[in-house]
Order: structure tokens, then C-alpha cells, then sequence
């Protein structure tokens, strides 16, 4: 049995976050769960604070950086 792995864009993650803070009973059950501050979790799920070294860290997040290339064909010979 594998584990999951769930990919989610930068611009996402504040909404899934909140989701999973929904999952776990709140906002502070989740800081609980993942022993980070309350209100700085609370501020990521707004979108007002980037994700903190630590949450990320805690929740086994690894942040990927990737870049996007639109492919222009082109009719000349």
C-alpha cells in the first residue's frame, strides 16, 4: 500500500488548507494537530501569510517549482 501524494498549486493552498482545517474540527484543531500557531495558520488560510517553513515541514509538504511553456507553431518552412 502506497502513500498518496496530493499536488496542489501555491494558488490553492489556502483553500485546501482550509478544507482540511474544516476536515479536522477548525483552524485550531488543526495548529494542534500540526503544532504550529493558530493565528499565523489562520492568516495562510486567508491568503494573507505565505505557508511557514514549519507548517509546511509538518505537514511533509515539499515545495516544487515548475514553469509553464506554450508551444507557438509555426506555419514557416
Amino acid at each position: 500500500m502506497g502513500d498518496d501524494t496530493i499536488v496542489i498549486s501555491a494558488e490553492e493552498f489556502p483553500a485546501a488548507l482550509g478544507r482540511l482545517a474544516q476536515h479536522y474540527g477548525g483552524v485550531s484543531a488543526l495548529a494542534r494537530r500540526f503544532k504550529v500557531d493558530r493565528s499565523n495558520l489562520d492568516k495562510t488560510i486567508k491568503g494573507k501569510r505565505r505557508p511557514s517553513p514549519a507548517l509546511l515541514t509538518r505537514m511533509g509538504a515539499t515545495k516544487k517549482l515548475s514553469y509553464e511553456i506554450r508551444v507557438v507553431k509555426s506555419d514557416s518552412r
